[in-house]
């Protein structure tokens, strides 16, 4: 009986292994995001301190975007992908072309 017990879920475990990983990243993130707040400060070490930091500055920039995109309309928001994209380009162009 346990033979069979571990071998269903091992074929469980390989089969969904796509859901899996998606799931596993988002608890990682939403981990690291509980650990980027100020309730954890006097835990964190010193060395995960600004990439932690830089992180939670990160979800909040990209919440404002997605609340922004939902906000506005489909028309808008091609127009604002667009420019990000145009203003992407510009900034990797530039950061090639200047001298080292």
């Amino acid at each position: 009986m346990d033979g069979a017990l571990v071998l269903a879920v091992a074929q469980l475990w390989s089969r969904y292994w796509i859901a899996r990983c998606l799931m596993e990243t988002g608890l990682l993130a939403c981990m690291f995001y509980v650990l980027s707040g100020p309730s954890f400060e006097h835990m964190r070490p010193a060395f995960a301190e600004k990439p932690l930091h830089d992180y939670r500055m990160a979800v909040h920039e990209a919440a404002k975007d997605v609340m922004f995109a939902f906000d506005s309309g489909p028309v808008q928001v091609m127009t604002l992908r667009i420019e990000r994209m145009r203003r992407q380009y510009i900034d990797d162009k530039l950061r090639l072309e200047l001298p080292r």
